[in-house]
C-alpha cells in the first residue's frame, strides 16, 4: 500500500521544481538559497511546537540544498573556494544539528545564507 502523501509537501515540490526548471545562474542560486531559508524556517518552528519528524525532513531538505549549492560552485572563480568553505561549514551545523538540535545554530545558518543572497543578488 502506498504511503499517504502529505499534499502540501507535495505542492511545494512541485512549484520548486517548476522554478527550478526554468532558472538559470544566478535566479537557481537564489532559489536553492530560499529553499534551504525556507527548510531552516520550518526546522526551527517544528523545534518550537514539539514537531520532531517535522524537524528532521526539514534539515535533511536544507543538507540537501547546501549539497546543491555546493555542487553549483564555480571552482574557477575567485570567490569558489571561500563559498565552499562556507557552505561546508553550514552543512555540518546542519548535520549537528540533526542529532543535537541548537536553534541558534540554525539561526545563524539562515543569516549567512540572507547575507550571501543580498550579497551574490543585489
Amino acid at each position: 500500500m502506498l504511503k499517504p502523501a502529505n499534499p502540501s509537501e507535495a505542492y511545494r515540490k512541485v512549484a520548486f521544481d517548476a522554478c527550478v526548471a526554468g532558472s538559470k545562474g544566478p535566479e537557481l542560486v537564489r532559489l536553492c538559497i530560499e529553499d534551504v531559508g525556507a527548510a531552516l524556517e520550518q526546522a526551527l518552528w517544528a523545534h518550537a511546537n514539539g514537531r520532531e519528524d517535522i524537524r528532521r525532513r526539514a534539515l535533511v531538505r536544507a543538507q540537501n540544498g547546501l549539497a546543491a549549492l555546493r555542487v553549483g560552485v564555480d571552482r574557477k572563480n575567485p570567490l569558489g573556494p571561500a563559498l565552499l568553505t562556507l557552505y561546508d561549514a553550514m552543512a555540518s551545523t546542519v548535520t549537528a544539528c540533526r542529532f543535537r538540535f541548537d536553534p541558534s545554530a540554525i539561526s545563524r545558518v539562515r543569516e549567512d545564507l540572507s547575507d550571501i543572497a543580498r550579497a551574490m543578488l543585489g
